[in-house]
């Protein structure tokens, strides 16, 4: 071998880095070596043993159609059925609506807030959805109406699994005002307030029955009367149209009168969402690719979900609602932008519309409700997600895996043709010349010193060097030592 060459392996043997400038193609193939070793990965070894690995399976199912002809058509006798939705709303489920409105306004001024209903937490809103019910690996004859399903079977082995679906959700366009609104105003508006006295057990109680009176469609149109021992109060009424938007007059007194009378136009709208299940809880959100439109039913049941709430919540002091909106009001995080009270009201009824139309699509999709779980499939729509898993297994990726696979199976092959280069090479090499260890510097003292290599050198300039690194040496007996020695010939090396 040459000296060159002879420094370029003791180099490698102590494992320093190589800068050898003057030896070009030893510097690039130490920097292919060096660069293959940083893109070395499991590579390999990750084709054999099994990870976590995430799947991906897609889902089907239906939901009711708000859009359809034949619910719209139907939706006004589907309200008034005796087990429809009008009855459903004004039972227990008032507390819920309550409920759904603050969780709403809570979310817009940033707290955490989950509604539960259904067996679900919904986070922030109910976004409108129908929940789904999934049913894995659901066989054919179970693939009915309101059933979501893979059509893909879910590995053997399941960590946990979430839930995407694309579905239809409902929301409401709500725009609010506060004015000066009195008796010649455009709506006129009026408030009134009589004695009223109740008798229970044979004890008479004094309260004032207050209502509030406005124009609907050109027609006079009061309010329910709320009985209170105090002027507290907050009274709700609304205006129903054909068009599918109503009115709500809000009227705050006493404590509540910062918050003013306000004039709300609420318009439901049919909002594409995209719905994440995880576990229990359920977040919505709108599709962007899909413009909102307006819901062309009977909207009663919708104001008659958040004008009931507000009635009975007023009690003989104060009034629940009122004290939920205050609260959120006065407890807004200091560091964030202040919302007013309009604000958080069209927030607090666009929450209330969204868990309305949640409700009515739980209750005509119930055993119990009016459709009694058979609908006319024009009513219905078809549904898609993905159900995203975890798993054990392998997960190959043709083109990353192949690029992976280079750096490794590069070094792992010229790892082995260099042993077999070296071997061949140092085959003639006698057997007490195999334990020689480049790596020590007082072997090559030694090796260096024996003699051999008195002509290599003939001086110490850069010419000199330069010349000598060309000349080639093996080891060899000399005078009894072994050491380098000078040979004139490739050949003899």
């Amino acid at each position: 071998m040459t000296v060159a060459t002879l420094r370029f392996g003791i180099s490698v043997s102590s494992r320093s880095l190589l800068f050898d400038f003057q030896n070009i193609k030893g510097l690039l193939a130490t920097g292919v070596f060096f660069l293959a070793t940083l893109g070395q990965t499991a590579s390999w070894t990750s084709l054999l043993t099994p990870n976590d690995i995430t799947v991906y399976i897609p889902l089907q199912g239906t939901e009711l159609d708000f859009s359809s002809e034949a619910f719209i058509d139907q939706f006004s006798q589907l309200l008034v059925n005796p087990n429809g939705t009008y009855n459903y709303l004004s039972s227990t489920l008032l507390s819920v609506i309550d409920t759904s409105g603050s969780t709403s306004a809570l979310a817009l001024v940033g707290y955490p807030a989950v509604l539960d209903y259904a067996g679900l937490g919904y986070v922030g809103s109910t976004g409108g959805i129908l929940p789904i019910y999934f049913d894995p690996d659901a066989p054919i004859a179970n693939r009915t109406d309101f059933v979501t399903f893979n059509t893909m079977p879910f590995p053997r082995v399941v960590n946990s699994f979430n839930i995407s679906m694309n579905q239809q959700g409902l929301t409401a366009a709500v725009t609010c005002q506060t004015g000066q609104l009195n008796a010649t105003s455009d709506p006129p508006f009026q408030r009134f307030a009589t004695q009223a006295e109740i008798v229970i057990d044979d004890t008479p109680y004094s309260y004032t029955a207050f209502w509030i009176k406005t124009t609907c469609a050109g027609e006079p149109q009061s309010s329910f009367s709320y009985l209170s021992g105090t002027n507290d109060t907050l009274i709700a009424m609304a205006c129903d149209s054909s068009d599918g938007t109503y009115t709500v007059v809000i009227d705050a007194q006493g404590v509540y009168g910062d918050m003013g009378t306000m004039m709300c136009t609420v318009s439901p709208q049919i909002q594409n969402v995209t719905a994440y299940y995880y576990g229990e809880y359920v977040s919505t959100e709108p599709d962007s690719a899909y413009v909102p439109i307006n819901a062309r039913m009977n909207v009663t049941g919708f104001s008659l979900g958040l004008v009931d709430g507000i009635m009975y919540g007023q009690g003989q002091d104060r009034n629940t609602i009122g004290d939920l909106v205050g609260s959120i009001y006065a407890d807004q995080f200091a560091s964030t932008q202040q919302v007013d009270y309009v604000t958080l009201w069209e927030a607090y009824i666009q929450g209330v519309v969204e868990f309305v139309g949640t409700a009515i699509k739980v209750n005509l999709a119930g055993t119990d409700g009016p459709l009694q779980r058979q609908p006319p499939q024009n009513m219905m729509k078809s549904i898609n997600g993905t159900a995203i898993t975890t798993t054990l297994g392998w997960q190959y990726k043709e083109r990353t895996a192949f690029a992976v696979l280079i750096p490794s199976t590069f070094v792992a092959v010229a790892s082995i043709l260099i042993v077999l280069f070296t071997q061949f090479r140092s085959r003639g090499v006698p057997v007490q010349h195999a334990a020689f260890d480049p790596s020590n510097p007082l072997v090559l003292m030694a090796a260096a010193s024996a003699g051999g290599m008195g002509d290599t050198f003939t001086g110490l300039t850069k010419e000199h060097v330069k010349e000598g690194q060309k000349k080639m040496v093996k080891l060899a007996q000399i005078g009894g030592k072994v050491g380098f020695v000078q040979v004139d010939t490739a050949s003899e090396a």
